[in-house]
């Protein structure tokens, strides 16, 4: 860690130190580039063909190349749904040249975009791993992009359904529940348009009404987005208002009677003034028998445009979910007489829980996006996001414990739970500078920046004694009404907890050389946490922990691009989670458990830029597990060295192949063990539970532009998850493969999508925490959509 710091110092020190020399033989290109509208046209390419040069534009249009040959130059201005424009300049020596560009809307590109999904497979930047305009290209890290096309195409509905498109993750269990690189991530690990706070609870999975492309990036990000897991954040980039108008419907009818409807508008409202409004409503059963879902969902946006330099959005979500159970507990494996699990004794549509049980919740957000160009060289952005929901609940459902009396097949130690939370909310601010500076030959893009959150709950949660279920013959009649007497209560009481952070960093993108570019990062991070509880049974009862540290995160990367279509990477990076157990007598206070990567990969830009393929190899240690004292007796008190190691490597292949043929796919090997003291209380050298050696996905995507079937696409895909270990010691989820097809026709503005999913019927399990609770997937379905966009 020292090493790292002293790296980091020496390298700035020398920079800003060396010899202020103006290189005479070169100049320096600015410009704006705006849409027809005279509106400034966020993440444009701007390229310079005739040098191999490339940039992006960033959120109020601007771009900027540094350091390029003097003399006329052909500068060219691309995005997906206009006309490409091209300008000649003169560069000078020792001077900044300065151009404006404006793009052109064209029709026939949308359609083509919508109908064929042409170039939009892939995703040429992101804010999301250096909060600056950054190509993928020159990002010193694994990133992947889920974009709008691929969403539409496959019929994704919810985030769950969608991850399947992201190298190295796959379901821990059917709620906001996933494993990144090996380690577990969850609702925690969420931004929304770069800031952290879910909206959607742990045991919904999000929905993507007004989801526009899903960004993930592999590993620590502690440098930039504070406590996270590991394995990753996934960042969720919603529609944002547009400048030209533009409505859609669309109504989707699917298996077990799934109903959903969605509107979308937008447009200006005036010539600075541009709105959005998206609503969506869902009306359906599950796979669960008992299960019925309805959820309505609205997303009003605003952005005012002040000036071409400052601009300003404002965005709401909200949601109303009811449903029969919210923690749906899925399927058990009774044991048999060798000792082995019948995964397959029951039906998939089985359920443990009760047609009388309830979930009731309710989720708001808003966020505000301000951002000041003061001039081409510095801006200033401010973002702040706050979410508050509250939650009811009541369920009768069993635990991970023993679920079968051997020869009577009763589910036994069940229990009535009663869960209600009000309120869980988050707020973060986040507010952070932009410059780009000049040290000799050396060329700066310099952020600088604080953070600040607070989040917290209150609930209260009571469980109660409920009578035995046959397994293979269930009677519910005897579950209501519950007996809530005292005498009858397993446990009662409330909780409040709250947790503070503050946190402060730099990053420096360095352009070393031509083809040379170098990342640093450092983050300094607080935090303080603290818990209250009472107990039913004891109203002199008040339990108490709190737990304050502080960390220092360092980030180094290096990209080389040999030629401007390639890049070679390598980085170091480290993230962290607090601790939330830290009563002395369990052997607190702990430090955080800390996260520590190495990674080295190459990126490509293949046929003009169309096919983007990707390979990363990654060595993820977690450290300062807390883990059983084998000294307690009691089996009360903990200590903090448990170690796990992740490994592995990802490939992905994602754009077009053709203006016809478009595909993403991936493939990963991992291999995540417990090193030391047994996380989950796994014995030491065990893979860990939902982390597959193996995964892969491809969707392939051809669409007929011409004669008769022109608007016609088919698509076809497959998903592998290899068997994975549970918290339960020898049961082990079977691995499986899901083959998946679609086709879709689009007529001027009407179109229409046919989806059928796992279309070979087979039994698979998508995730599970043990033989007493584990989740099949679907079997054979299918979803129909019916779109109209004018």
């Amino acid at each position: 860690m020292k090493k790292l710091l002293l790296l980091f110092l020496l390298i700035n020190s020398y920079l800003s130190l060396y010899a202020q020399t103006r290189i005479l033989e070169t100049g320096t290109l600015i410009g704006k580039v705006r849409s027809a509208d005279g509106q400034p046209a966020s993440y444009v390419g701007v390229f310079l063909p005739a040098l191999g040069l490339s940039e992006q534009t960033d959120q109020t249009g601007s771009f900027r190349f540094a350091k390029i040959a003097i003399g006329q130059q052909t500068i060219q201005a691309r995005l997906v749904g206009f006309e490409p424009a091209s300008q000649t300049v003169t560069v000078r020596a020792g001077e900044i040249t300065k151009v404006e560009i404006t793009l052109k809307e064209t029709s026939q590109q949308l359609n083509e975009i919508v109908v064929n999904g042409y170039v939009a497979y892939r995703n040429e930047v992101t804010n999301l791993a250096t909060r600056t305009a950054t190509p993928i290209l020159e990002i010193p890290q694994s990133i992947q992009v889920i974009p709008q096309q691929v969403l539409r195409d496959q019929q994704a509905f919810t985030i769950n359904e969608a991850i399947r498109n992201v190298a190295g993750m796959n379901l821990f269990s059917v709620y906001q529940d996933y494993t990144m690189r090996g380690f577990r991530s969850n609702d925690g690990n969420f931004a929304y348009n770069g800031v952290r706070g879910a909206l959607y609870q742990f045991d919904q999975p999000g929905q993507l009404f007004n989801v526009e492309k899903i960004e993930a990036i592999k590993g620590p990000a502690s440098s930039l987005f504070s406590n996270a897991s590991p394995g990753g954040i996934i960042n969720i980039v919603t529609k944002q208002p547009l400048t030209t108008r533009r409505y859609e419907l669309s109504a989707s009818y699917g298996t077990y009677n799934q109903f959903r409807l969605m509107a979308d508008a937008t447009g200006p409202l005036s010539p600075k003034l541009f709105y959005r409004l998206i609503a969506g409503y869902e009306n359906s059963d599950a796979l669960s028998r008992v299960q019925h879902i309805r959820h309505l969902f609205l997303a009003p946006s605003l952005r005012y445009q002040f000036s071409d330099r400052t601009q300003a959005t404002l965005e709401i979500n909200l949601y109303n979910d009811r449903r029969t159970v919210g923690f749906e507990r899925g399927l058990l494996a009774p044991q048999q007489a060798d000792g082995t699990y019948n995964l397959n004794a029951l039906p998939i549509r089985w359920t443990r829980h009760n047609e009388n049980d309830f979930s009731k919740t309710r989720g708001l957000s808003a966020q505000l996006r301000f951002s000041h160009q003061f001039s081409s060289l510095l801006s200033l952005h401010a973002m702040a996001r706050s979410v508050h929901s509250d939650q009811e609940q009541q369920d009768i459902t069993s635990g991970f414990g023993e679920l079968v009396i051997a020869g009577v097949d009763s589910l036994i130690n069940r229990s009535y739970q009663y869960f209600k939370q009000k309120p869980l909310f988050s707020f973060q601010a986040n507010l952070y500078v932009q410059a780009r500076l000049q040290t000799g030959p050396f060329e700066h893009l310099l952020i600088a920046g604080t953070d600040l959150a607070n989040m917290g709950r209150t609930y209260y949660y009571g469980s109660w004694r409920a009578p035995s279920l046959s397994i293979y013959n269930p009677n519910f009649s005897r579950d209501y009404p519950v007996d809530r007497s005292q005498a009858n209560q397993s446990f009662g009481g409330y909780t409040t907890e709250n947790t503070w952070l503050l946190g402060g960093y730099v990053q420096d993108q360095i352009s070393l050389a031509r083809g040379l570019k170098a990342l640093l990062g450092l983050r300094y991070d607080t935090y303080h946490y603290k818990n209250s509880s009472t107990d039913d049974f004891d109203a002199a009862y008040s339990g108490r922990d709190a737990s304050t540290a502080t960390v220092v995160l360092p980030r180094l990367g290096l990209v080389y691009q040999p030629v401007n279509m390639l890049s070679l990477y390598a980085s170091y990076s480290e993230g962290f989670q607090p601790q939330y157990s830290n009563l002395n007598n369990a052997g607190g206070p702990f430090d955080p458990e800390r996260g520590v990567q190495y990674e080295i990969g190459a990126k490509a830009e293949l046929l003009g830029g169309k096919l983007v393929p990707t390979i990363a190899f990654y060595h993820l240690d977690k450290k300062n597990i807390l883990v059983p004292d084998p000294t307690d007796p009691n089996g009360l008190r903990q200590r903090s060295d448990g170690k796990a190691r992740s490994k592995g490597v990802e490939v992905t292949l994602q754009g077009n192949l053709t203006t016809q043929l478009s595909l993403i796919t991936s493939y990963a090997y991992n291999q995540t063990k417990n090193q030391k003291g047994g996380e989950f209380g796994a014995p030491e050298g065990s893979l860990y539970p939902m982390a597959p050696n193996h995964t892969a996905n491809a969707w392939v995507k051809y669409s007929f532009t011409n004669g008769p079937l022109n608007g016609l696409s088919l698509n076809t895909g497959l998903q592998h998850v290899s068997k994975r270990n549970t918290f339960t010691e020898g049961f082990v989820l079977p691995g499986f493969t899901t083959l998946d097809a679609g086709l879709s026709y689009k007529i001027k503005a009407i179109s229409l999508g046919l989806n059928g999913n796992n279309l070979t019927n087979i039994r698979y399990y998508t995730g599970g925490y043990g033989r007493g609770i584990f989740w099949a997937g679907m079997p054979r379905s299918f979803r129909l959509t019916l779109g109209y966009q004018f």
